[in-house]
């Protein structure tokens, strides 16, 4: 049975020369085949590409997404928090997780859950991030959702505790 596993994991996974012919065309062709959006930033979240997932929910064009140009794309009432938590990020370093509500192509917002990660080199400089959106409009209750624009949300003792812990 153990022969067997192994045998199916090599089956499974690339070998080194395999993984070496991994192109940018296959690279790009795996993250646009992604359900979710995907995108790439550097050290400092000036973001330098989306993958084709973006730019169909967004509507935007490549060269509408330049700097900072992504905060256009979140609510009005939300903005100030993600731009403040992801400049914490940036700070430390930590990896960043929200639930946030983003701008469709027609005008209309829905839920999705945002993560980013930064990507470091071997003196564990940032060197770039990471990020994704997976819409979860369809799986939140909305009344919780829109209570967290609330200016009482940004206040509460569950926010004090969780930015005291990341401290």
């Amino acid at each position: 049975m153990l022969l067997e596993a192994s045998f199916l994991s090599e089956d499974i996974h690339p070998t080194v020369g395999e993984f070496v012919e991994l192109t940018l065309d296959k690279l790009y062709a795996l993250i646009n085949g992604l359900s979710g959006m995907a995108w790439v930033a550097s050290s400092d979240m000036h973001s330098f590409w989306f993958n084709k997932r973006w730019y169909e929910y967004s509507g935007a064009r490549p060269h509408d997404m330049k700097d900072w140009a992504w905060q256009d794309y979140f609510h009005p009432q939300e903005i100030g928090k993600v731009a403040g938590e992801f400049c914490s990020a940036i700070s430390t370093g930590k990896a960043w997780e929200e639930v946030v509500s983003l701008r469709r192509f027609d005008g209309t917002y829905r839920w999705f859950l945002s993560h980013a990660t930064p990507v470091c080199d071997a003196d564990l400089t940032i060197k770039y991030w990471i990020g994704s959106y997976v819409d979860i409009h369809d799986y939140v209750d909305p009344a919780v959702c829109a209570a967290r624009r609330s200016p009482a949300s940004a206040n509460s003792p569950a926010k004090r505790e969780k930015t005291r812990q990341s401290a």
